[in-house]
């Protein structure tokens, strides 16, 4: 049976980026400017998680290399109009569809981490006789992070990989021609900062209000990355507002985040787990047909019991963090720091 020490990643509580790590601004500060010198913060974080990442060390360096990718894309995409817009476009397409590629690795690797916590002492979805067949849903994950994993370095590794990052990095650091500067490179970056906060609030509390029973997926998700966008601004540019009401915003956030994160966990998995359950009753069946071995063996009984088991478990997971959300929601809703900070 895999346990968490066997855990390729390391927990699912991963670390990421200390906004402390981030420059300090000043309010006047030209926001090209200092967008700029965020974003060069952001790509030491990322190449060197992505370094870890390859050498196989051990930590939640995937994690914290998809954390400074989107916190990348949101500096470009939501502090708008102080670069060109032909290289922005390009870049915010290059790190989207670099972040896609990255996300079935990390989708398995939280995966196996939810097996593992299964596993322990503490495991609530499974008993025995079902947890002796967890072994087999854990090897049938590792095996498709193994290959998701694989196909991910490769691409780290490639020609194209390295030029995206060589042109990012002359992007990034290139001496701007101010006869060529968008009109908003000018403006003071706290103002910028300030206006794109208030309006990705104001979204997060409309699409909050939106949410009911019969919300699908995709309506919880779009919460989710508006919430994330909020905070990894405020955290990029944490030097612009007093520390102690910077705290206060970014633990409700955080706060916030954990139940629909914990709901987009369980949404993955149970899509995981019903693809599994059904490549594993295809190799039944064609082996049935065949009369012949398939080249991977079916799922025994018990395990595809555990599966369903597995299943029920996420579900209750999901049907719990729709439940705690409002009530998380409401205290961020309801919080005078956001009026004080952002009218």
């Amino acid at each position: 049976m895999f346990s968490a020490e066997f855990f390729p990643g390391g927990s699912t509580m991963a670390s990421s980026t200390s906004s402390k790590r981030f420059p300090a601004l000043a309010p006047e500060e030209h926001a090209a400017v200092a967008t700029r010198r965020v974003l060069r913060a952001l790509l030491v974080d990322l190449e060197f998680n992505q370094a870890e990442f390859l050498r196989d060390a051990a930590g939640d360096y995937l994690h914290d290399f998809r954390v400074a990718l989107r916190r990348t894309r949101c500096a470009l995409r939501q502090i708008k109009g102080v670069f060109p817009d032909a290289p922005t476009r390009r870049f915010l397409a290059d790190f989207a569809a670099l972040g896609k590629l990255s996300s079935a690795t990390r989708d398995w690797e939280v995966g196996l981490q939810l097996l593992a916590d299964q596993a322990g002492d503490h495991g609530t979805a499974l008993r025995q006789p079902l947890r002796l067949a967890l072994p087999a849903v854990q090897f049938l994950y590792m095996q498709r992070y193994a290959a998701a994993k694989e196909s991910l370095k490769t691409h780290l590794l490639s020609a194209e990989h390295q030029r995206l990052l060589q042109d990012w990095q002359a992007f990034i650091h290139a001496k701007p021609d101010p006869s060529q500067a968008p009109p908003r490179a000018a403006q003071p970056i706290q103002q910028r900062v300030d206006q794109r906060i208030a309006k990705l609030y104001r979204r997060a509390l409309d699409e909050s209000h939106a949410l009911n029973g019969q919300s699908p997926p995709e309506a919880w998700h779009a919460l989710r990355k508006t919430c994330k966008n909020l905070r990894y601004l405020l955290e990029l540019f944490h030097s612009l507002y007093p520390a102690r009401r910077h705290r206060q915003l970014v633990a409700l956030l955080k706060r916030v985040q954990e139940q629909l994160g914990t709901y987009q966990d369980c949404q993955v998995q149970i899509a995981a787990v019903l693809q599994l359950a059904d490549e594993a009753g295809i190799l039944a069946l064609g082996a049935a047909a065949a009369e012949t071995a398939p080249a991977a063996a079916p799922l025994p009984p018990g395990a595809l019991l555990a599966m369903g088991a597995l299943l029920q478990h996420w579900n209750q997971q999901t049907d719990a963090a729709r439940a705690g959300f409002q009530q998380r929601f409401a205290r961020l809703a309801a919080s005078k720091t956001w009026r004080q900070v952002f009218r």
